[in-house]
Order: structure tokens, then C-alpha cells, then sequence
């Protein structure tokens, strides 16, 4: 009886701590009841905000921008081309490249079995006939012992990265060696300003931590092109473009309207967004991280 009273007691002490402070028991935070719980598209990256103010649009433009820039797009690929996708999310991506591109093979890697399982279950029945056309598997984009990808003898490969080579532990360089053993990169990645003073690098250390990213990976383009070369690239065959002024203000504007949204209709858990969308208006006003599309060529063989 005692427990039982307690457990009544606490429950009181909790509807009286927890309720609204507004007369109105509800408000407008039912739209939790009404809001679809699957969303048509499972897109996350840092997006291209050129053209669009919508999430989703602005995701797949970055990852049409990189098909662009690499040809393939325009489809300058001499015979057979081959991509191997270093981290595919939860595979908009993935759909998305097989719907642009119908004769690529597809290679995709990740290293969260969730995520493979839902893009498995997503191919099986928004794309069945293209599932054919994608190997994937489950292992460490900066282990390439882990990718199970063949050489691929007389395929033009090229390696995408799409927004995730900064989270590489303990780095890039076993990925870009392997990249350059394959044939040719397409990346975006996030690059240190050679600008960037002592206290903005210190910032950023932070930031980092904060991330779960490790600080060595933010370099600057002169680093980052040496890191190329040693991995097996000519200097000649690298270009690095720098489009940050239509990646991190648009994806700040968008958490912040996004967020204030969500709080009007009583939907929480944007505290972590915030933070990230202060972090990436930071970086749109200070210039500290830059927004690059990286590409290499012809690897040296």
C-alpha cells in the first residue's frame, strides 16, 4: 500500500510540474498526433542552398553539384563507370544517383547497420529493379580492409564522399590512398580558412569536441592538396572549389525558421539543431570553415 501511495504522490508532484503553463491543456501541441511520422525522404547533409530554401532540395543539389563537377553527370565517363559511395546515409543518395545515372554500378558503404537495413528495406520497394544495380555493405569508411569492393579492372571508379570524410577516425589518408588505388575522388568536405586566427582555430577545437570530429581533419587547401598528392594524386589532376557562401547561411536559415516552427506547434527535441545551426552561422560570418568540392583525377598508377 505504502509503494503504491508513494507512486500516486510522484505522480501528482509530476502533472503539476509538468503542466502547461497556459489555461489551455493543449495549445497547438497535438500536431504531434496529426504530423506524418515517416517523412518521403531521409536526406542529411550539409546541402546547396543556391537555388532553394527547401532541406531535401538543397541536399540532393550538393550531391547533383559533385556529379557535375566530376562529369559524370554529363556523362564524359569513357566505357563503364563505377562509384563507390563512402557513406551513404540512409540512401537518398543512393536512390538518387541510380535513378540519374541507369548505367552506374553502385557501390555503397556504411558503417551503421540501421541505416543499411532501412536502405535495403527502401530499395525492395521504391526501387526493386535498381537494387540489382547496388552492392552494399556494412564497414568503416576509414578502413578501406572493411569496404569489400574489388579492383574493378577496365571500370572508370570514382570514390564519393558526400559531407562525411571531417567525421574520419583517426583520418582521411587510408580512405584517400585506397580512392587513388580505384581511380578518381569527388568530395565535399569542410576545409580550414588559411585566414583563420589562433583564437578562431581554438573555437573550432572546441566545436570539434563537441562534434565527435577530430580537429586534425580540418585543414587547410594547401594541406589538404599535399595529403591528395601523398595519396597518390598528381597536383595537376586536384581541384578544390570553395562554395561555403551557398552551403552555411543557408543551412543556419533553415534550422533557425525549422526550429521556430517546431516550437510553435509544441514539437521539441531542436535544442541539438540549434546548436548546430549557431555553429554553421558562425562559419558563414567568420569564414573560419570553408565548404569545398573536392575533386581528383586519374589517380597515378
Amino acid at each position: 500500500m505504502s509503494l503504491l501511495l508513494s507512486s500516486f504522490l510522484l505522480l501528482i508532484i509530476y502533472i503539476f510540474v509538468r503542466r502547461p503553463k497556459s489555461s489551455d491543456p493543449y495549445a497547438l501541441d497535438h500536431a504531434a498526433l496529426n504530423a506524418p511520422l515517416f517523412p518521403q525522404t531521409m536526406w542529411m547533409n550539409m546541402g546547396y542552398w543556391k537555388n532553394t530554401s527547401s532541406f531535401p532540395e538543397a541536399c540532393r543539389a550538393l550531391l547533383a553539384l559533385l556529379l557535375e563537377k566530376s562529369g559524370l553527370l554529363s556523362g564524359d565517363a569513357k566505357g563503364e563507370v563505377r562509384i563507390i559511395d563512402i557513406g551513404f546515409g540512409c540512401g537518398d543518395q543512393t536512390l538518387a544517383i541510380l535513378q540519374t545515372l541507369p548505367g552506374v554500378r553502385y557501390s555503397g558503404i556504411t558503417n551503421n547497420p540501421i541505416q543499411l537495413a532501412f536502405l535495403e528495406d527502401r530499395l525492395g520497394k521504391i526501387a526493386p529493379i535498381d537494387k540489382r544495380r547496388a552492392q552494399l555493405c556494412l564497414g568503416d569508411g576509414a578502413d578501406p580492409d572493411t569496404w569489400k569492393v574489388e579492383a574493378g579492372a577496365g571500370l572508370e571508379t570514382w570514390t564519393l564522399a558526400l559531407d562525411c570524410l571531417y567525421h574520419f577516425r583517426p583520418n582521411r589518408e587510408k580512405a584517400l590512398r585506397r580512392a587513388a588505388e580505384l581511380g578518381s575522388l569527388v568530395a565535399f568536405d569542410l576545409l580550414l580558412s588559411e585566414q583563420a586566427k589562433w583564437w578562431e582555430k581554438g573555437v573550432l577545437w572546441a566545436i570539434a569536441v563537441g562534434m565527435g570530429v577530430p580537429y586534425r581533419n580540418f585543414m587547410t587547401p594547401k594541406q589538404y592538396t599535399d595529403m591528395l598528392v601523398v595519396a597518390g594524386y598528381a597536383s595537376n589532376e586536384i581541384e578544390i572549389e570553395d562554395i561555403s557562401s551557398d552551403v552555411f547561411g543557408g543551412l543556419a536559415a533553415y534550422i533557425q525558421r525549422r526550429s521556430q516552427e517546431a516550437e510553435r506547434w509544441g514539437i521539441g527535441g531542436w535544442r541539438k539543431w540549434k546548436v548546430a545551426g549557431w555553429v554553421f552561422g558562425l562559419w558563414d560570418k567568420r569564414g573560419t570553415v570553408r565548404g569545398c568540392v573536392v575533386i581528383a583525377r586519374r589517380a597515378k598508377h
